[in-house]
């Protein structure tokens, strides 16, 4: 088997030759460990499409994730000047090409935005989301408060040349964020709590346009030829928010975006960071193909033999090694006894992909990553 027909197999339930392996890679660590520039990966399709072409053939991964599309190639001739430093580019845009004056790109994290009064944001109580949410999804929420632009004209560019670099033999992923992770950046996490808790009529109603936006977008990457969408719900996990609001405020939402996704013939994995073991079930709910971080003590609350036991027959899983205690800070070997056991516990059956739990991080040594091929290579072969 190849890449793609081992992650698809395992995806859909089945055993494949041997357990795949495929990890989320962190940008930083994709800038760390590949010859992209951040100013090739963050505004260049061809550049970030080489950086993870580059780290899947490093680490000989069967799959990789698309989590930033295609950026406005024209994005390069607003430039008015850049700096560099040891750690970072600094980008100075000509006058009046964006609202920021100019852009902080580190070379093991993601960029930042700096304006001359600082980031404007949204007022629950004044936001009309017939008004302000528009017809298509502008952005994504990537993190640390990043909005990576969803340009019209150029969004699929990336997974175009990611499709002609690897020739079909590996699975491609794109990525959606939850309608509940929409809200978030909206507002930010403090105004976004007490919103629900002021007007969840108007939560609600934000969250139902997000969901139609994100069921568009998504089925736009199955158009273009992904094989599997990850859902990103990095705020719905245990430490975040209570179960009783992940039924309100998440789960109706999530199910209605993997139900379109696996009604238009792709995978859906859902990623949750933090404490699940008490929504595990919660999550099978949402019509969900996979789950993945189900982050183990101390980072989570999973134990992988009680994830493997609930979601056998119903679900695949992609984790879960501690991508802090174990792949950043664990030696060779470390890593190697612990992905080991991974592959014992879960491997039975099928629906099992080797995996970080969350994201790798920027700093995570390349050869605790080598080592899940030889694991898998070693312990991860079907009968």
């Amino acid at each position: 088997m190849n890449g793609k027909e081992r992650m698809i197999a395992a995806m859909g339930l089945k055993e494949p030759d041997r357990v795949p392996v495929m990890c989320q890679l962190s940008i930083g660590h994709l800038l760390l460990q590949t010859d992209v520039s951040p100013i090739d990966l963050w505004y260049t399709a061809e550049g970030c499409a080489r950086a993870w072409v580059q780290a899947q053939r490093k680490y000989r991964f069967d799959g990789i994730l698309l989590n930033i599309c295609g950026p406005d190639p024209d994005v390069l001739n607003r430039i008015d000047r850049t700096e560099e430093n040891d750690k970072e580019y600094v980008i100075h845009w000509k006058p009046g090409s964006f609202d920021y004056t100019h852009t902080v790109c580190p070379k093991d994290e993601l960029p930042h935005n700096v304006w001359p009064n600082g980031e404007p944001s949204f007022e629950f109580a004044a936001f009309d989301p017939d008004r302000e949410i528009p017809e298509f999804l502008e952005w994504m929420p990537v993190s640390q408060g990043m909005k990576y632009p969803i340009v019209p004209h150029t969004r699929l560019d990336t997974i175009k040349a990611v499709q002609s670099m690897t020739e079909g033999d590996i699975t491609l992923h794109g990525e959606v964020f939850s309608p509940w992770d929409y809200y978030i950046a909206l507002f930010g996490f403090e105004k976004a709590f007490l919103g629900i808790y002021e007007d969840a009529g108007k939560a609600h109603a934000i969250l139902d346009r997000f969901a139609d936006l994100c069921v568009l977008w998504a089925k736009e990457q199955i158009s273009a030829g992904v094989d599997a969408i990850t859902l990103s719900s990095p705020w719905a996990g245990g430490s975040l928010i209570s179960r009783d609001h992940y039924k309100e405020f998440v789960l109706p939402y999530e199910r209605r975006l993997n139900t379109a996704i696996c009604e238009s013939g792709a995978f859906c994995c859902t990623h949750t960071c933090g404490s699940l073991g008490d929504r595990l079930d919660l999550l099978l709910e949402s019509n969900t193909s996979g789950i993945e971080c189900l982050d183990p003590p101390p980072i989570g609350n999973v134990e992988l033999a009680d994830a493997k036991a609930l979601t056998r027959g119903k679900a695949f899983i992609k984790g879960n090694i501690d991508s802090v205690n174990t792949l950043l800070h664990g030696s060779v070997e470390t890593v190697k006894k612990d992905a080991q056991q991974r592959v014992e516990i879960a491997k039975e059956g099928g629906g099992y992909i080797l995996s970080a739990a969350c994201s790798v991080a920027p700093h995570v040594p390349p050869e605790n990553l080598e080592v899940l091929y030889d694991v898998v290579e070693e312990y991860g072969k079907y009968e």
